[in-house]
């Protein structure tokens, strides 16, 4: 009797966590008031006539403006809406640029009222960047603090769902990557070869195209090389800046193609990003340690 009462309750924890398994895979594509678009536009909606082409991101996604468009969620200001779509015609997201803590501070109050406990809730003690993020079937919403002195606080973005996304077979390969013929860490340390003054750890690679500041890195003390690869015609120029925004050195300003690098020592280990200028293409490899 003993035995048969011990089988039935190792069965009965099974079931139950089995069944929790299969619950939380459930709501793991779920949240509350969960969008199907953003400002009155659908997923795959076509852009409207009042909205302006301004250019391509990394992963080519044409970036349009919409005329008169209300530079506002909730009462926060926002320093611009940049709406982006598949090929010129398949809405898959929105983003606003944050200028304030205390913007970001009534964003994150309003998206936990809205949309509940977060997916996904993380802060780095390091760099002190933040993300709060809600992903469900349709749509996944992300709120993320990351503080760049003269460039803005964080970023509020809506996008289509990572399950509708698979659900259409989108390609999750960049096409910025397929720009460059070597993209991957392996091939990239095999087409530079060993740098001499410069440890074999694991290289930095940051790639875009256009102007944007890129995310942020740890840089070790010591000798550190920068390699760029440019595919464009006109102004090329990066800045290393340290984790407040501040200009440290100019490490590059050039015109047109540029396949070169410059190495330089940097005086205390920390956090840095590159302020880049460009009209193209561009790819930058940093080897340190």
């Amino acid at each position: 009797m003993k035995k048969n009462v011990s089988i039935l309750l190792i069965v009965s924890c099974i079931l139950i966590i089995f069944t929790s398994i299969l619950f939380a895979e459930e709501i793991k594509f779920t949240f509350q008031n969960e969008p199907d678009g953003f400002r009155g536009l659908k997923w795959g909606d076509t852009p409207t006539e009042d909205m302006v082409f301004f250019g391509q991101n990394v992963d080519k996604e044409d970036l349009y403006h919409k005329a008169n468009d209300k530079m506002e969620i909730r009462g926060v200001k926002l320093s611009n809406i940049t709406y982006r779509f598949y090929k010129k015609k398949e809405f898959i997201g929105a983003s606003g640029e944050i200028m304030s803590d205390d913007d970001y501070s009534i964003l994150e109050i309003f998206c936990r009222e809205e949309f509940g406990k977060p997916s996904k809730d993380s802060f780095s003690s390091i760099t002190g960047d933040g993300e709060l993020e809600w992903c469900g079937e349709k749509s996944r919403i992300s709120l993320l603090y990351y503080p760049v002195e003269g460039f803005f606080t964080g970023v509020l973005s809506f996008s289509k769902g990572e399950k509708l996304k698979e659900e259409e077979g989108e390609d999750e390969i960049s096409e910025a990557k397929k720009n460059f013929d070597f993209w991957n860490e392996q091939a990239l340390i095999e087409n530079f070869g060993e740098q001499e003054g410069v440890g074999k750890k694991k290289p930095i690679i940051l790639f875009g195209t256009g102007q944007e500041a890129s995310e942020k890195f740890v840089l070790e003390e010591g000798l550190v090389r920068f390699n760029f690869l440019y595919k464009g015609q006109h102004n090329f120029v990066v800045w290393l800046l340290d984790n407040t925004g501040k200009k440290l050195e100019l490490l590059i300003n050039k015109i047109g193609y540029f396949d070169g690098s410059k190495a330089i020592r940097i005086d205390k280990t920390g956090i840095y990003l590159l302020d880049i200028s460009a009209d193209e293409y561009w790819l930058v490899t940093i080897f340190s340690g």
